[in-house]
């Protein structure tokens, strides 16, 4: 990798920390280059603008191509991403970002439509005995537990330890797998 390259990864690096944890409109193209350790004028020269750096990281995600889910699987798959991101600092995550940019007015039906067709659909469409309903209670649950251990630090939540913390889960995503309307 040369030196451009190298510029550009930390560039692109720096700018999804930022956007993913903080939200695209609370993050400033100084701050990007602050973080990464850069001259700003460099921003718009590998990615157009700050809109075109955002989109570069919901781009280079690689949303469910590479995950083999379906209807035996989804709640293993759901506790495993959680309980992996239980002792994270600095969690630059898919459910952080999707928290964090999906109300935002600049890209925030930008980050819903791209969940949605990227995300939601192909895994709805690969499941069998998982309706859409269910499919989105198991999301809803999975964003609401970890934003309430998280940001909340609901302290009977924080204080469990792993194995107690897999078992809620997997209860809460079978009930959801469990629902009917």
């Amino acid at each position: 990798m040369n030196k451009s390259e190298k510029t550009k990864f930390k560039i692109f690096e720096e700018a999804k920390k930022l956007f993913w944890n903080y939200g695209y409109s609370n993050v400033s193209v100084r701050q990007i280059a602050k973080a990464a350790k850069v001259d700003v004028a460099l921003i718009p020269r590998y990615y157009s603008s700050k809109l075109g750096l955002f989109k570069a990281t919901l781009d280079r995600f690689d949303w469910v191509h590479d995950i083999d889910i379906n209807d035996d699987n989804i709640i293993d798959l759901y506790t495993g991403w959680l309980l992996e991101s239980m002792d994270m600092k600095d969690e630059t995550t898919v459910v952080k970002m999707l928290i964090m940019n999906s109300p935002d007015p600049i890209v925030g039906d930008l980050v819903k439509n791209i969940h949605i067709k990227k995300m939601r659909n192909p895994i709805v469409k690969k499941l069998k005995k998982i309706n859409p309903l269910q499919y989105d209670l198991i999301v809803s649950a999975f964003i609401g537990i970890s934003q309430t251990r998280k940001t909340l630090k609901m302290p009977t939540l924080t204080s469990l330890k792993k194995e107690q913390y897999e078992k809620i889960l997997k209860h809460i995503f079978k009930g959801a797998t469990t629902f009917k309307s």
